[in-house]
């Protein structure tokens, strides 16, 4: 890897945000649930034993509690409860890393799902504060809430990859979601279909619909992300391997292996 200066790695990114607002991008519902099955059949025993690992550890508080037989409407059990979605809420985050890392091809590891602990704050407010605004937006008769969920629902992804503040991450998913909310609102459609299915099949088929729903959503930031990426160098930005890497590191999912 080449080193990033500090002043171009600004000058990328400033002009990123300002062509992730623009409208009309190059986006298909479609598209992340191919990529995402076709990684999903390649990945899939890692993929299920990182969403097992998450779910232990965020269970694990309760299962406690209920080993020492901590009564139900105790405060000592609302305590183990609190721990349990602190966990539930950082484990959400740790898959999401993982998840961009299997959609580039990166190498990651079930440990990833622990790293940068740092983040747990920042990832619990903006958590809480998504939730407020998902259920004002329902109270408004529906419709508010569901484009609201669509318009910020990318928070995640620039807190745990672009370690952005929490405002600007809200700030940075609207602008990445502005003209592709009829297609994200597709793909949720479609991934709900998905789990549905599974659900249907014995509950067999939801240890494959899960992962696979994880990665469309990964794919799909990174699909909506290329555009802006590729808009991102301005002229003035000398053409450097550098900012090469960057590019190719944001924008670059990698392709499914053939059969």
């Amino acid at each position: 890897r080449f080193p990033l200066p500090a002043h171009q790695h600004n000058v990328i990114l400033n002009h990123m945000e300002q062509s992730m607002g623009q409208a009309a991008v190059s986006f298909s519902w479609k598209e992340p649930i191919g990529l995402a099955f076709e990684k999903t059949k390649e990945k899939i025993w890692f993929l299920l034993g990182v969403l097992a690992v998450a779910y232990l550890v965020q269970i694990a508080p309760e299962m406690l509690a209920a080993v020492l037989l901590i009564p139900e409407e105790s405060s000592a059990r609302f305590f183990f409860s609190l721990i349990s979605w602190i966990l539930s809420v950082y484990m959400s985050a740790g898959i999401l890393r993982i998840m961009l890392r299997v959609v580039r091809g990166e190498e990651t590891r079930v440990e990833d799902l622990f790293a940068d602990p740092k983040l747990i704050p920042h990832y619990l407010v903006a958590s809480l504060l998504y939730g407020l605004i998902i259920f004002a937006g329902f109270l408004l008769l529906i419709v508010p809430g569901v484009v609201w969920s669509i318009k910020y629902g990318m928070f995640g992804y620039f807190l745990v990859e672009r370690k952005a503040g929490i405002m600007d991450s809200f700030r940075q998913s609207a602008a990445l979601t502005y003209g592709a909310k009829w297609q994200l609102f597709a793909l949720a459609l479609a991934t709900m279909g998905i789990v549905l299915l599974g659900l249907l099949a014995f509950f067999v088929g939801v240890f494959f619909a899960l992962p696979l729903v994880s990665l469309a959503n990964a794919y799909a930031y990174i699909l909506l992300s290329r555009t802006a990426v590729m808009e991102a160098v301005p002229e003035s930005a000398p053409a450097t391997p550098e900012t090469a890497v960057l590019t190719e590191e944001i924008a670059t999912p990698e392709q499914p292996k053939e059969n």
